[in-house]
């Protein structure tokens, strides 16, 4: 597995439900990401009623699952 050197990985912007082109999402969220070597861009995750969908600006799902290891290591967590 190739190894990312994230700079970053932070929530962007988060959305509630919305009905586009006929088709209903049920939210959506991005995460904003910067890696060495590589530059910066978005993650875009959809849910809709048949599964999650994930636009990834042509990265791989290898870098995907990376970037969602490293956002997850950093984030904070509560048990409130």
């Amino acid at each position: 597995m190739k190894e990312y050197k994230f700079i970053y990985v932070k929530l962007g912007d988060c959305w509630q439900p919305w009905e586009k082109d006929g088709e209903q999402y049920d939210g959506g969220f991005t995460l904003d990401w910067a890696a060495e070597g590589i530059g910066f861009g978005q993650l875009t995750f959809f849910k809709r009623a048949d599964g999650c969908e994930c636009y990834t600006e042509c990265m791989s799902s290898e870098f995907v699952r990376a970037a969602l290891d490293h956002f997850f290591k950093e984030m904070k967590l509560t048990d409130k």
